[in-house]
């Protein structure tokens, strides 16, 4: 999971240009990709909310 992360992280500061805009532009859109994954159900949570439905 942390992988996946940090190898788009790492994209894109490759194709930004060098220097503090793209250390300002990965960092926030690592703060973006982790707030989608913590927002993101898990198959877990999923399993829990379907199971008080029932």
């Amino acid at each position: 999971m942390l992988d996946k992360f940090r190898s788009r992280e790492n994209d894109r500061t490759l194709t930004e240009d060098s220097g503090t805009r793209s250390e300002t532009l990965s960092s926030e859109a690592r703060s973006i990709d982790r707030q989608k994954a913590l927002s993101a159900p898990t198959p877990e949570l999923l399993a829990t909310e379907f199971d008080r439905k029932v």
